[in-house]
């Protein structure tokens, strides 16, 4: 393990066990500490893969800066770097290799969906989140950034509608995201949420857990009656209002951390946000707390009869099956997205060449 690497991975324990407060901890010093410890492994790596890993700890660290008093903006930081960090360690190299995912998934073979993968890891000695050539055009496409002078923000033009991002995202890092978003949401992405049989109907009142961007309600604002939106970022929070201005009250922006208590002013559970409402569709993508969130919405589950849900389930290694035996104990049909996710982002996902579905679906049966 490298010198950064150890370090992170303390002062992260440390505030998780409250050790230490989240304001003591060296934000700007970790920044210099993680850019130098990739600076040295440059040399080891394509540019296409270097410029991957930098790309990400550039995000990462446009989140926070010293003196950050949110601790779970932290975490999610320190998580970053851990990420970055395991990315360019000498041990990563070996997994990019067809003998190694062969022999990982020699149980699972064969399979075409996971043949698919191997020859894509073994022909790009990379592993990537979305381990497919179709990503490549997305990634190479040119994406016109705008900005809007009356509010001082910048945004996209999505499908005629101007979808608006962060005031900490720079034009690059805008058009980086929004075609990456354009990637996952391609018919052929394992992160896809359309799915037949499972997708927005007309006149569906809809919930977006873990909005972000916007991208599910934006591209559904035409069949919907009425969207919740959820997202736990208030940089995010500014971007929803301004990107679902033109809609009026069809739809409610809403802070809080969805999930299964609902305690105080950023703790919320979509039963007590939502009470007496009877919805029929639930999106949520919400960096592993997914299981929470389903538990704190079983009575909409319970009393909604034409219910379909989107569910990521590659963010924690048991996801999958938990959220398909839950939809299951409520009466429901399941199904999953195409293909694998290389969660390339979690530690153990890496060190195990692991695969993951990317969506879980479910429907009340009728």
């Amino acid at each position: 393990m490298n010198h950064s690497l150890e370090l992170v991975k303390k002062i992260k324990q440390a505030l998780i066990s409250g050790r230490i407060m989240v304001q003591d901890v060296p934000i700007d010093d970790l920044k210099k500490c993680v850019y130098l410890e990739l600076q040295t492994k440059k040399m080891t790596y394509t540019e296409t893969q270097f410029d991957a890993v930098t790309n990400s700890y550039n995000e990462f660290c446009n989140m926070v800066y010293d003196g950050e008093d949110d601790r779970t903006k932290v975490i999610l930081f320190l998580t970053g770097l851990e990420m970055c960090l395991h990315t360019v360690s000498d041990s990563v190299l070996s997994l990019a290799n067809r003998d190694y995912w062969t022999s990982i998934h020699a149980n699972r073979l064969p399979d075409s969906e996971i043949e698919e993968i191997i020859d894509f890891v073994d022909e790009k000695k990379q592993i990537r989140l979305l381990p497919y050539d179709f990503v490549e055009s997305y990634l190479e496409r040119e994406c016109p950034v705008y900005h809007d002078d009356d509010c001082d923000m910048d945004y996209v033009m999505h499908d005629g509608k101007r979808m608006y991002f962060p005031r900490r995202m720079d034009a690059k890092g805008i058009a980086d995201y929004y075609n990456v978003i354009l990637a996952e949401q391609d018919a052929r992405s394992p992160h896809c949420y359309g799915k037949d049989g499972y997708s927005i109907k007309e006149g569906d009142i809809l919930v977006d857990a873990g909005g972000a961007e916007g991208f599910f309600t934006l591209d559904n604002i035409e069949l919907i009656s009425k969207a919740y939106v959820f997202d736990a970022d208030k940089e995010w929070i500014e971007a929803l209002e301004k990107t679902f201005e033109p809609f009026g009250e069809r739809v409610e922006i809403r802070y809080g951390y969805v999930g299964d208590i609902s305690d105080d002013d950023n703790n919320i559970t979509l039963d007590n946000e939502l009470d007496g409402i009877e919805v029929n569709y639930i999106k949520m993508d919400i960096e592993g707390y997914e299981k929470g969130a389903l538990k704190g919405a079983q009575r909409i589950i319970n009393g909604s009869q034409n219910l379909r849900c989107a569910i990521c389930s590659y963010h924690c290694k048991e996801d999958e099956a938990w959220i398909t035996d839950f939809f299951k104990r409520n009466g429901m049909e399941t199904a999953h997205s195409h293909g694998y996710m290389c969660p390339d982002w979690i530690n153990d996902g890496l060190l195990k060449a692991e695969l993951r579905r990317g969506v879980v679906f479910g429907r009340k049966i009728n």
